[in-house]
């Protein structure tokens, strides 16, 4: 009979999360994150197969959260406002996280994507979600319709505002600075 597992799957995936935020991928050892999550390393291999199961199950669960949080913005109109307030969300996040953490697609993207396949795929994904989110918010406004922009070029500039926005917010953590960001790049909204 199998061993029933003896922790919160979501509750380990979140440290995992905050863990390889925090030292990255290549800087956390197994040892480190038996010792951070609180669980065997016999468990660990039960459950995600190795430390890279563990990591691509903790990009699994990012993408999940920050679903969540933007969710409602698909609710605000017009386009303008929603798009703010996600890009407002990941100010506070960013600002909130300070320099050691950051975005985990950005900081994947960065260390693994270029010689992980399997991460590339993910980071790929999530992206054009973000993507697909924007160009949906602005297909949907009445008011960029009619102005005869590109949807879809303008979603592909925000996010490229958006993974910008996490990486300045690492080097130069100033809200002024990243607030006007977002207002230069919301000029081509509308």
């Amino acid at each position: 009979m199998a061993r029933q597992k003896e922790f919160d799957l979501e509750e380990v995936l979140d440290k995992a999360v905050a863990l390889f935020r925090q030292r990255g991928y290549a800087a956390t050892g197994v040892e480190d994150l038996v010792s951070y999550l609180g669980i065997g390393r016999g468990s660990l291999y039960a459950t995600f197969g190795s430390k890279h199961g563990l990591y691509l199950a903790a990009l699994d669960r990012y993408r999940a959260l920050s679903a969540q949080e933007q969710s409602d913005a698909n609710m605000v109109q017009p386009a303008r406002a929603a798009i703010a307030q996600i890009l407002a969300r990941q100010i506070d996040t960013a600002l909130h996280d300070g320099p050691v953490g950051g975005c985990l697609l950005v900081n994947s993207a960065v260390e693994l994507a270029q010689h992980d396949p399997e991460v590339a795929r993910r980071v790929q994904r999530d992206l054009a979600d973000a993507e697909a989110l924007f160009a949906t918010l602005l297909s949907a406004d009445p008011a960029f319709v009619s102005s005869g922009r590109d949807a879809q070029a303008v979603a592909r500039l925000l996010v490229n505002v958006s993974i910008g926005l996490r990486v300045q917010a690492k080097i130069t953590p100033d809200r002024a600075a990243l607030e006007d960001i977002v207002a230069g790049a919301l000029t081509a909204v509308g």
